[in-house]
């Protein structure tokens, strides 16, 4: 603001016709900036444009992009398959740099707003605009810091819990699609206290039987993502704390399929953990790749 202001004073001293010319193009833009951001907050097309855009406010950590957004959106609204590619950038860049990375919520702010501007001035081509968001996620959350950070020991704790919900939303579509099922069940509902995050191996190790050797393996893989998966809330009550090999035909009878795939095992333990969390990271990289 303190910008605006001497901004107009500088041309209001120098020419003042100058200066009301730049106050009516400010004005003119802004109404264009607030008219967008109301179309962008309101699309509710049943699209691709549509379903990237509810996944990008669902990960509800939009608030850097709005100005890329809305530059974006004015500048390709009749083009698409580039409003599809640059959500599809902003998404990947929202999940690993700021969920799975933990970044800071102002990382990269100044970068984006510089490309906002730039997109807004056309002073970047298109292909240009999709490198600089490349490289933002390659600079501050690339493959190996990617894989690094789903590997940690206290992916449970480190992670928020919904963001967990939302790759494990994800690994349950990649697993029906791959078994040619219908996807059933809404991310919206997974999100909600319907759905919980069960541990496979029991966080409890009380009903578990474990030596003491077995327990310090526990207790360093319980928290790991391969040892992560979805339940309702009531099925976890009933069922979270137990043995595998008294959940296991639980699983097998689950309507997800990221509970359903755990009842080829016969028995679960740090192998099973590192081999299902190596499954899902190669997802993973797969699903939200530069």
């Amino acid at each position: 603001m303190s910008f605006l202001k001497g901004r107009i004073r500088d041309l209001y001293r120098r020419d003042t016709q100058e200066c009301l010319n730049y106050a009516l193009d400010y004005i003119k833009d802004l109404e264009t900036a607030f008219f967008t951001l109301k179309q962008i907050i309101t699309f509710k097309e049943k699209s691709k444009l549509g379903e990237l855009l509810s996944r990008t406010f669902t990960l509800e950590r939009v608030a850097n992009f709005f100005p890329l957004l809305i530059a974006t959106w004015i500048r390709f609204r009749t083009e698409k398959g580039k409003l599809e590619s640059t959500l599809n950038l902003i998404e990947i860049i929202v999940y690993r740099v700021y969920a799975i990375g933990r970044r800071r919520a102002d990382t990269g702010i100044g970068r984006l707003y510089d490309l906002a501007y730039k997109v807004h001035r056309k002073n970047l081509e298109y292909d240009k605009i999709i490198e600089e968001l490349t490289q933002l996620v390659r600079y501050y959350e690339g493959d190996r810091a990617f894989e690094r950070d789903l590997k940690v020991e206290n992916f449970y704790n480190r992670v928020a819990k919904r963001d967990i919900k939302y790759l494990l939303f994800e690994y349950e579509r990649f697993l029906r699609e791959q078994s040619r099922e219908p996807l059933d069940i809404r991310l919206e509902d997974i999100l909600t206290d319907k759905f919980e995050i069960e541990h496979i191996w029991a966080s409890d190790p009380s009903k578990l039987g474990l030596s003491e050797d077995l327990r310090e393996i526990h207790e360093q893989y319980k928290n790991k993502l391969g040892n992560l998966t979805i339940a309702s809330r009531a099925w976890n009550s009933k069922w979270g704390n137990n043995p595998f090999n008294a959940k296991r035909k639980e699983y097998e009878d689950s309507i997800l399929r990221v509970q359903k795939e755990l009842s080829n095992p016969n028995e679960w333990d740090k192998e099973q953990v590192e081999k299902r969390e190596g499954r899902i990271i190669c997802f993973a990289l797969g699903k939200w790749k530069t």
